[in-house]
């Protein structure tokens, strides 16, 4: 793999400084953190972050999947939406965030907004219970969609009207001993989760990459794998040839 400049990081946040139940039920607007402008002509990386993390936390996360990104990308826009940081908070912000639909009403406006500075692609990349937020909130032509660890069940045929936007197919990256999932995701309508098992069902709408033997049990573990960028760099030169 090749490298360039670090990419910029803008940060779109939806987080409040109120109670994180106050965050989703009202309507807060997007605090942009940088300049829009950097994105005209440019590859976009559109991260969505899972639950359970400070800001600090997401934004350390960002930044190192950005800076191992400078290969493909060359802004990063960081959504951060209100995903709980305490044991008490996280549950009930989560399913909220995701029975709502509110979130992913968010990233769409987030979506919109880039789009009007005219980027040469955007593609998202999800983690945990932020990926079917980002799924939710496709509803303009998306590069590549690439789901780390994701939450949800494997059953995805569902969201076909959202990946009818994709250039490319979905890409599912599963570890079969991700302890997280097996231990909050072990219950109908999540079981079996697709970040354990890969995508099920006869009709494929994505790729499943098996990063067991690389991550374990980590469920954060992808950011730090060698293998996914890898990937995304391969995606990319199939891209760009």
């Amino acid at each position: 793999m090749t490298s360039k400049d670090l990419p910029k990081i803008i940060y779109a946040n939806v987080r409040s400084n109120l109670k994180v139940l106050g965050s989703i039920l009202l309507n807060k607007q997007i605090q942009w953190e940088g300049d829009l402008e950097d994105v005209r002509g440019k590859r976009v990386l559109l991260l969505v972050h899972g639950v359970k993390n400070t800001e600090a936390q997401i934004k350390t996360a960002y930044k190192q999947l950005g800076n191992r990104s400078t290969a493909c990308f060359d802004v990063v826009v960081g959504f951060i939406w209100p995903a709980g940081s305490t044991p008490l908070g996280w549950p009930i912000v989560s399913t909220i965030a995701l029975l709502s639909d509110r979130t992913s009403d968010k990233l769409e406006e987030v979506i919109d907004e880039i789009y009007k500075h005219e980027p040469e692609s955007i593609t998202i990349n999800a983690h945990s219970l932020g990926c079917p937020i980002a799924i939710k909130a496709i509803n303009r032509p998306i590069e590549a969609l690439w789901l780390l660890s994701p939450a949800m069940t494997r059953y995805i045929g569902r969201y076909k009207n959202h990946f009818q936007y994709l250039k490319y197919p979905v890409q599912i990256c599963y570890s079969k001993l991700d302890s997280a999932l097996a231990l909050y995701m072990a219950w109908p309508p999540f079981l079996p989760a697709l970040g354990m098992f890969g995508e099920g069902g006869r009709t494929k709408h994505g790729v499943s990459h098996d990063f067991t033997k690389e991550i374990g049990t980590n469920h954060t573990g992808y950011r730090h794998s060698s293998k996914l960028y890898q990937l995304m760099f391969d995606l990319y030169k199939r891209i760009i040839t």
